[in-house]
């Protein structure tokens, strides 16, 4: 959910922070010979609109803020959201004991365990227009909506922001989730191996890790710069339980600490950043959908009102059922 937000005084962020994001950013560029390049993270066909669930507030907040909410991964709703990528890299740094690359892994499990090393933010999306599931778990004791936006449009505004932000497909498939993610041990370890001098360099090829080391070998941190790799990737993978989503997300990485925002939720404050899409003209929203509820004709009614009345709004349409839920 997304409600209306301020804009405050932008700081400038700091050199190690751009070329962090920078680098991070590379590995999800349009590229073909990019290692995501074709799966579904990076799909090789263009998406033309995704949804954001959200209630009548979210709506009129992002509205009128021009604006979406990025959420500390740490604070989605869903528990489990980090904990299963990291459950991954925890096997896959066990079944490596035979790779001369192997003492350089350890410590990547208290750092993955560490999620404060790297502020990672997800503002997510769905690709289906009317999924039950997210009327429920968006608006569970009112009626919901979901704002269709036009993605490529959208992505584009993103990257004019103050925040650098990395779009993408949610990966579901566990077998693929274990190729990405082993590509950037491979760096990670390689990242550490390179500041051992001590140890003769490893043989076992490389492949398609190439890409991502010559990228951390170009930076002058490099252990940091694989670390948060490893943080933003895991940002798009998330257990198969919930393929229906079918989600996309818009993440930021290494945020100005001026620009992180909260906002409460029933046990805590949740962390937050507002991602700015205003530079669109027009705005990236197509439509509005509204979700089953007891007055769909007032409510489609009053929101017609509201859009022909804000000037730059006039071109989004809206949608709601023909017949009430009475609840």
């Amino acid at each position: 959910m997304n409600d209306m937000s301020t804009k405050g005084k932008r700081a400038q962020r700091s050199p190690g922070a751009r070329d962090l994001t920078r680098f991070v950013l590379s590995l999800f560029g349009p590229e073909t010979q990019n290692p995501l390049w074709g799966t579904r993270i990076l799909p090789k066909e263009p998406r033309e609109h995704v949804y954001h669930y959200t209630t009548i507030e979210g709506v009129k907040g992002i509205l009128e803020s021009k604006t979406i909410w990025a959420t500390d991964l740490r604070y989605l709703n869903d528990a489990t959201e980090f904990t299963h990528s990291g459950s991954l890299v925890e096997q896959m740094i066990t079944s490596t004991l035979v790779d001369p690359l192997w003492k350089y892994l350890p410590p990547l499990s208290a750092d993955l365990r560490t999620t404060h090393r790297v502020g990672v933010y997800a503002a997510c999306f769905r690709g289906k227009p009317n999924l039950l599931s997210q009327w429920r778990a968006y608006a569970p004791q009112t009626t919901g909506y979901a704002i269709q936006f036009n993605w490529p449009h959208l992505k584009s505004a993103l990257s004019c922001g103050t925040n650098l932000v990395t779009t993408g497909r949610v990966e579901y498939d566990t077998d693929r989730q274990r190729e990405i993610l082993g590509q950037l041990i491979r760096a990670y370890a390689i990242a550490h191996q390179e500041n051992d001098t001590t140890t003769e360099q490893a043989t076992t090829p490389l492949k398609d890790a190439h890409r991502i080391v010559q990228y951390i070998r170009s930076s002058e941190d490099r252990y940091r710069n694989a670390l948060a790799a490893l943080f933003i990737i895991r940002a798009f993978l998330k257990s198969s339980a919930f393929s229906e989503e079918e989600e996309w997300r818009a993440v930021a990485v290494e945020p100005n600490t001026d620009d992180v925002n909260f906002r409460c939720s029933r046990h805590m404050l949740v962390p937050y950043l507002s991602l700015d899409f205003s530079s669109a003209q027009p705005l990236p929203i197509d439509q509005i959908i509204i979700g089953p509820g007891p007055h769909p004709a007032e409510a489609r009614a009053s929101l017609e009102q509201f859009l022909t009345r804000k000037p730059g709004l006039e071109h989004i349409t809206v949608e709601a059922p023909t017949h009430p839920l009475r609840v």
